[in-house]
């Protein structure tokens, strides 16, 4: 266990580029800061995007605390469920492809798999197929071991209950779903999921901190994940060893908070779906009786007092309203680690924060909005 001092945060703050609004970055700096002094987390990298040029990449606290490195602008973190939107955008550029249909039944993909013909791609998109999420029953499934693809799916399909009501009348978020999306790529494209975004995204849109995460492979600036220690303000511990085969199209990412500004710049001006496609991906989906879906009506995240939370689930994005401006993003939690992305579109603002511990990144994220709104 480890205790950060609040000194070091700005000790280890480090900035990478020249034309920064210094006014701005005063009031980001303030309100960083102030979360970091409260031992939120380890370490916190922030990128600010507007009108597509990165205003803000900046680094706060430790990458690693044993080795005493601090977070940079291009510090590597793991992403968790922002993963997410990549897997759904794997499965549009199929379905433009004619490949496959975001219609189509489960059953199509899954012959085998219970009730799968009473699911569509749409409602796993959408987490409204009822799919119980298998991280919510950890033990069932280990994450501390290599599983191939094929091994994952038919731990899924052993999941007691498996579904957790009936498809397309609720929405509950699920992990198991993502994963099942994946795998669908990875049969439909011939390839890896990891190499099938390695040449049709991160190579294409130019993002060459993005990866599918590899445990067993060296990466360059790559932050440590921590814990913190219950009931002891600052204190933290190494996070728990866990497998990327367990998370994979679900949440196995690592990036950069300038990669995935450059990906949400890149999904939103067309240059990764039609625009006709990222227009589906973006609306929130439906119900089977005709309505729309909202978080708020099933198990949503927590959202910190003042921050209003997302209303919609599309396809691998969130949509809502932050300080009346429309939102679209996500977060993503997995061991150590915590990260959101939210672009608001009126204002051509994209705000990335990464946390190299579980929690916080909401609370990061509405702060940095905070400064960028708030005149």
């Amino acid at each position: 266990m480890f205790k950060i001092v609040c000194v070091a945060v700005s000790l280890f703050a480090t900035a990478a580029f020249a034309q920064t609004d210094t006014a701005l970055e005063a009031r980001v700096d303030a309100a960083v800061n102030k979360l970091m002094a409260e031992g939120r987390t380890v370490g916190t990298e922030v990128g600010i995007m507007r009108d597509g040029r990165m205003i803000l990449s900046k680094g706060y606290g430790l990458a690693n605390i044993e080795l005493n490195v601090p977070v940079k602008p291009d510090t590597v973190f793991r992403i968790g469920s922002i993963t997410k939107q990549f897997t759904a955008a794997a499965i549009l550029m199929l379905a433009e492809e004619k490949k496959i249909a975001v219609d189509d039944k489960l059953s199509k993909y899954f012959p085998d798999f219970p009730r799968a013909d009473e699911v569509t791609l749409r409602m796993v998109l959408n987490h409204t197929s009822g799919l119980h999420n298998y991280t919510d029953s950890a033990a069932d499934i280990d994450q501390h071991k290599d599983m191939t693809t094929a091994e994952m799916v038919r731990n899924i399909q052993k999941l007691s209950p498996l579904y957790d009501f009936e498809p397309g009348t609720q929405y509950r978020y699920s992990n198991s779903g993502y994963f099942l999306l994946g795998a669908i790529v990875e049969k439909m494209s011939a390839q890896s999921l990891s190499a099938f975004l390695k040449v049709r995204v991160f190579d294409k849109v130019g993002l060459p901190q993005t990866a599918m995460d590899d445990v067993l492979e060296i990466v360059p600036n790559r932050a440590a994940g921590y814990d913190a220690v219950k009931d002891k303000k600052g204190v933290f511990k190494n996070t728990t060893y866990a497998s990327m085969t367990w998370p994979a199209g679900a949440g196995a990412m690592r990036s950069t908070v300038g990669d995935l500004a450059k990906w949400h710049a890149a999904l939103f001006s067309g240059k990764v779906l039609k625009p006709e496609t990222f227009a589906d991906m973006t609306m929130p989906g439906r119900f089977k009786n005709g309505e729309v879906v909202n978080t708020r009506a099933g198990a949503t995240r927590q959202s910190p007092p003042g921050q209003e939370p997302p209303t919609g689930y599309a396809m691998g994005l969130m949509t809502g309203t932050f300080m009346g401006q429309p939102r679209i993003g996500h977060s993503g939690s997995i061991d150590g680690f915590n990260a959101m992305i939210n672009t608001y579109p009126q204002a051509k603002v994209t705000i990335v924060v990464l946390n190299n511990t579980i929690g916080q990144s909401a609370e990061f994220e509405a702060a940095v909005a905070h400064a960028v709104f708030d005149k």
